[in-house]
């Protein structure tokens, strides 16, 4: 909350990885905001992906980007508004069987 405030939202996820990985950003009053995201994975060596967005909010941001077992990821994405509110950022995925 306050000017330019920012939000970070992180996940560790090993048993079972995530697909369709996405950032959910929302702000109140809905105003631009800029941030990133990034998914770093350790398992048979180390892979990553990130990407930069920015936009109005409400903003949906596709995370492309799918682990492979047997890994253990991170994910992290932060957000920062362009005014003065307040932000929330959430991670989204879904359980693979």
């Amino acid at each position: 909350m306050g000017k330019h405030a920012s939000a970070t939202a992180s996940y560790t996820f090993s048993t079972r990885p995530l697909t369709d990985l996405s950032v959910r950003v929302e702000a109140r009053p809905a105003q631009r905001v800029k941030g990133g995201w990034v998914v770093s994975c350790n398992g048979q060596g180390l892979t990553r992906d990130s990407a930069d967005f920015a936009g109005r909010t409400p903003l949906d941001i596709a995370a492309r980007f799918t682990p492979q077992p047997p890994e253990t990821c991170e994910f992290v994405a932060v957000a920062t508004l362009a005014r003065s509110g307040r932000v929330r950022v959430e991670l989204r995925g879904r359980r693979s069987f």
